[in-house]
């Protein structure tokens, strides 16, 4: 569709203006739909005079976005809102409609008229690979649609830690705060770092949130990790850069540094090193000492001054360490607050059969990348579809929480009728405990599930919605 568009706007352009209106109308061949889509697109282009002579096809990145719009369609999607613009183009708030139900996404839309398929292939790969954890932004799919390269992701609704933190004034409104974003950006790190992909860009602005809950965002400069990474030149953004960035030198001391950039702010509302100007930005990063805490915040300068020295060696050493060290400077400060820590289920890949039928681990393939899902398929002959539609609809209307599985969509294909979600890898809490005798392996990761599952159902009750019986709205379903 996307593509019968553009054709047919570049030989509208071609024409006269007056001839355009015509042209459009002998083009559509009685589709009226497509008429008042083409129509609405001319309207756009007559408030840009600098357009008007110019075939779509030769207008430059930036006028292509303007086509972009609310209840667009770019394949299965329906646009809803601009969320933002990047390097790789512009972000929307999308939602997948169907016939059972109705599911919100972020899409990543390519503007470059011949996009890097081999770099977004990469990206989309890397992006699937590093899925399944709370702290990590889930990929949906990437694909071409009518000639448009697209990333869709799980839509974070909260915003990136940036806009969050303008909010509150440039940093977290209270030590407990920062302590906790921070330990989710370094749990979503060590998760990165355990798949051998290092994010090299890490900064608030690709750090989305959902609820108080952090999630890694943005993989477009990650890169699978070696004993020592070299590129040919540097890439991110200044400050947060190490020393070793602008050699294009790259290490997990690398996104160690940009953490403690991040802490350093939710702490204080400044940088470590407060210049503007680049050239003196980078003499700070390579000579000087970070700026020292406030007295009130000196019990962590131990983990300011260790996570931004120089030599990436000196640095911690893992993303849990410095999380541990956080938590030793809280106990320290004899603070009551409780760290978060996400603890992974032993590896259970097993997929089953429940009362609604079969569940199947799937892939989605596309012409970019391939990327794991589960799929409930009914197994009754004649399903009760509005108890099926009521689900899905609970499902969507609850998602986009990490103690909560999303769903991707509910529709009907052929005969059968689908359910599919996220995919997670490590299988269900009962088969866990299980392999552990049982019960949880110790006190702390006992908590730490069971805190989890009180977040989720927090989540859960916020929206008004039960867990077993599903109170939704004053009715009950199973």
């Amino acid at each position: 569709r996307w593509k019968q568009i553009k054709e047919i706007l570049a030989k509208a352009f071609e024409k006269e203006t007056n001839e355009r209106e015509d042209f459009i109308l002998s083009a559509c061949n009685g589709d009226s739909d497509l008429q008042k889509e083409l129509e609405s697109y001319l309207e756009l282009y007559k408030e840009e005079d600098s357009f008007l002579e110019i075939p779509i096809a030769k207008l430059p990145k930036e006028s292509v976005s303007v086509m972009l719009r609310t209840n667009a369609q770019v394949g299965p999607y329906t646009l809803v809102k601009q969320l933002g613009k990047g390097a790789f183009g512009v972000v929307w708030l999308a939602e997948k409609r169907t016939t059972i139900a109705t599911s919100q996404v972020a899409i990543k839309i390519a503007l470059e008229e011949e996009p890097d398929l081999k770099a977004i292939k990469q990206e989309a790969s890397l992006w699937a690979q590093i899925g399944g954890h709370p702290n990590v932004l889930p990929m949906i799919e990437a694909n071409i649609y009518d000639d448009q390269v697209v990333i869709v992701s799980e839509y974070a609704p909260d915003g990136s830690l940036e806009s969050w933190m303008k909010k509150n004034n440039g940093s977290a409104p209270s030590v407990e705060v920062a302590v906790a974003i921070i330990s989710g950006v370094l749990s979503g790190l060590e998760h990165l770092h355990s798949k051998k992909v290092l994010h090299r860009d890490l900064k608030p602005a690709n750090i989305l949130l959902q609820g108080e809950t952090p999630r890694l965002a943005d993989f477009g400069l990650s890169r699978i990790l070696k004993t020592t990474s070299n590129s040919t030149k540097a890439s991110g953004t200044p400050a947060y850069m190490s020393p070793e960035s602008f050699d294009g030198k790259k290490v997990i001391q690398t996104d160690i540094w940009a953490a403690g950039v991040i802490f350093y702010q939710l702490l204080t509302s400044n940088f470590p090193f407060p210049v503007k100007e680049y050239s003196v930005l980078i003499g700070a990063i390579f000579t000087k000492d970070p700026d020292p805490l406030p007295d009130s915040l000196k019990r962590f300068q131990s983990v300011i001054s260790k996570s931004l020295e120089k030599k990436s060696e000196n640095r911690y050493q893992s993303a849990s360490e410095m999380r541990a060290a956080i938590q030793s400077c809280l106990t320290l400060g004899q603070s009551t607050i409780k760290v978060e820590i996400r603890v992974k289920p032993a590896p259970n890949v097993e997929i089953g059969q429940g009362a609604f039928g079969e569940v199947w681990l799937g892939e989605k393939r596309t012409a970019i990348t391939s990327t794991k899902v589960a799929i409930k398929l009914a197994l009754e002959e004649n399903p009760d579809l509005d108890a099926i539609k009521k689900e899905a609809d609970i499902w969507a209307y609850i998602g986009n929480h990490p103690n909560v599985l999303p769903i991707i969509e509910a529709d009907i294909y052929g005969e059968h009728i689908l359910i599919v979600s996220e995919y997670a890898p490590d299988g269900s809490l009962e088969d866990w405990i299980k392999k552990n005798g049982g019960k949880a392996p110790s006190l702390e990761s006992a908590i730490e599930m069971t805190k989890g599952v009180l977040l989720g159902l927090e989540h859960l009750h916020s929206k008004k919605v039960l867990h077993r019986a599903f109170y939704f709205k004053e009715k009950l379903h199973d």
